[in-house]
């Protein structure tokens, strides 16, 4: 039986105005697998992931990240080391005067020797398709191009949890099916929240579907957003697409 890199137990979260962001939420996401977050806008799943990141800290409840209370002193520091995120504005992840800077900071301020981070650096490139732009500005490259950077910047770390919030947002097509290739062979557990329930059916093991700060249902791709009535109940839509491919895969719900 896989190990649990990520469980929550009763997590609780309250913004200041009063807006409830999580609601006594329980879920363990096990090591390796890749998860979809849905549901409609204000369901909480950007709100979880920076919970997750310990940019947020609950209300009440617990986060265990590899075996290690997010509330333990020192635990948070320690967690990050072996996990990243990637943010919806990649303006908001790279800010270095050329790819390979931003690409080798991680690893310089995470302990690797130089010549280790540069071949992490590197390496991390070459898997999202960005060999030669080392000497590129950031902010001269495309949306899409920006997004594969920032997510280089995660992959360059080696880390063993990736937190993904709408990754395909604004990408044109040929940008949004290289990044789905690219999740598609990341080899780590994968945490994304998205609308993009086409992206959802290529990469994820599993979805859990949130609502109003709540986990609804789990289970996979197939089981929830074949499940029309389900996704209604929750302010969700249907893409039309999505019955005929049910129908020409014979799949029930």
């Amino acid at each position: 039986m896989a190990e649990i890199t990520v469980r929550i137990s009763s997590l609780s979260y309250h913004y200041p105005e009063s807006t409830h962001g999580i609601e006594a939420m329980s879920l363990e996401i096990p090591q390796g697998e890749t998860w979809g977050l849905i549901g409609p806008n204000g369901a909480g799943k950007s709100t979880l992931l920076l919970l997750l990141d310990g940019l947020l800290k609950p209300a009440s409840g617990e986060i265990e990240i590899f075996g290690q209370s997010m509330r333990a002193n020192g635990s948070v520091d320690a967690i990050r080391k072996r996990m990243g995120i990637v943010f919806q504005n990649a303006d908001d992840q790279v800010f270095c005067p050329t790819v390979f800077d931003d690409v080798v900071f991680g690893p310089l301020n995470h302990g690797f020797t130089s010549d280790e981070a540069h071949d992490l650096a590197h390496e991390a490139l070459s898997k999202v398709g960005l060999d030669g732009y080392e000497d590129r500005v950031p902010q001269h490259l495309s949306g899409g191009e920006k997004r594969r950077v920032a997510i280089a910047t995660v992959l360059a770390m080696r880390p063993e949890l990736i937190l993904y919030d709408e990754p395909t947002t604004g990408l044109d097509p040929n940008g949004r099916e290289e990044l789905i290739d690219i999740l598609g062979q990341t080899r780590c557990t994968q945490i994304i929240a998205t609308h993009d329930f086409e992206m959802v059916l290529n990469v994820c093991d599993r979805v859990a579907l949130m609502s109003q700060g709540r986990c609804v249902q789990t289970g996979s791709a197939e089981e929830i957003l074949f499940n029309k009535a389900l996704l209604e109940e929750n302010d969700l839509v249907q893409p039309p697409w999505l019955p005929y491919l049910k129908s020409i895969n014979g799949t029930e719900s």
